[in-house]
């Protein structure tokens, strides 16, 4: 039975490429399945009660045990990748080296974020023809300079988290443990 279709996602680890992931109803996964994901638009805490009244109303055996929303698993995301810092940091890692390891992987999503822009943009170029008054879809001036501000914004998102990073506190960070 398909119940949807889902894009990639990054399950355990954040700084991970997204990957392809199967999800099937909790009553076909069996023992396999231990994550239950919920959407709602109220109170997740609200939620997790009903939910659990629910499950407990067809099978009393099951339970509803780490419960977080996803405002939670990204915390720990970041949580996790304070302590990787303050470890590389602890262990001799200067503050430029942690400084462009943060600005690297920003700057990779940075190209190919940019790169995928500027293909999709020749690519529906003819379809953007007919709603330009002026101006061709695919002027290079245009893309260029596009892709430019776009970078520049973007580079500036990633110099902002490199400059946190290296005032990471390692004694602070690895006690938070």
């Amino acid at each position: 039975m398909i119940v949807g279709v889902a894009s990639d996602a990054r399950m355990e680890d954040r700084t991970r490429p997204a990957e392809p992931q199967i999800y099937l109803s909790f009553w076909q996964a069996g023992a396999r399945s231990k994550h239950m994901v919920i959407r709602t638009k109220g109170d997740p805490a609200a939620v997790v009660a009903s939910v659990q009244r629910e499950l407990r109303d067809v099978n009393p055996a099951v339970a509803i045990e780490h419960v977080k929303t996803l405002d939670e698993i990204r915390g720990d995301s970041v949580a996790s990748r304070r302590r990787e810092i303050a470890i590389r940091s602890a262990i001799g890692a200067q503050q430029s080296n942690i400084r462009g390891l943060v600005f690297a992987e920003g700057l990779r999503l940075v190209a190919f974020g940019v790169a995928g822009g500027v293909v999709g943009a020749l690519a529906l170029a003819h379809v953007l023809d007919s709603l330009l008054f002026g101006v061709e879809a695919s002027d290079p001036l245009t893309l260029v300079a596009v892709a430019a501000v776009f970078a520049v914004v973007a580079l500036l998102a990633c110099w902002l988290p490199s400059r946190r990073a290296v005032r990471v506190d390692p004694a602070e960070a690895l006690r938070a443990d």
